[in-house]
């Protein structure tokens, strides 16, 4: 599953790219490599027009798809990552040299087949 698809009576209908929006958020980190998941603008436009609220989903789209629809971890590119405490977003999230942390971002955009 790479999207969700949205009827709000009020708004009609639309889809979220998962995938696509994925990347963007992980392009945006590597970019922006002080910043956190949760300081990226799309999370705004998501929720203004769906009403999805990302935070129940550790602002992952990997989370909602994998954790939340799939419900196993394991077959999220990332692994498990409440067991896995060395794959790519832990190293990302501990990470403090900022050039690292964008290569980091970089390959957990690139994760998504």
């Amino acid at each position: 599953m790479n999207e969700i698809k949205f009827t709000i009576p009020s708004k009609g209908k639309f889809t979220i790219p998962f995938k696509e929006n994925h990347r963007a958020l992980w392009l945006w980190l590597a970019a922006h490599p002080r910043a956190w998941k949760e300081g990226w603008p799309g999370w705004k436009t998501i929720k203004e027009y769906t009403g999805l609220d990302m935070t129940s989903y550790s602002y992952c789209f990997l989370c909602k798809v994998h954790v939340r629809i799939h419900q196993w971890c394991e077959e999220c590119p990332l692994g498990n990552c409440f067991r896995q405490l060395n794959n790519l977003y832990w190293q990302w999230n501990r990470e403090i040299n900022f050039s690292k942390r964008s290569a980091l971002a970089i390959q957990i955009a690139n994760c998504w087949k």
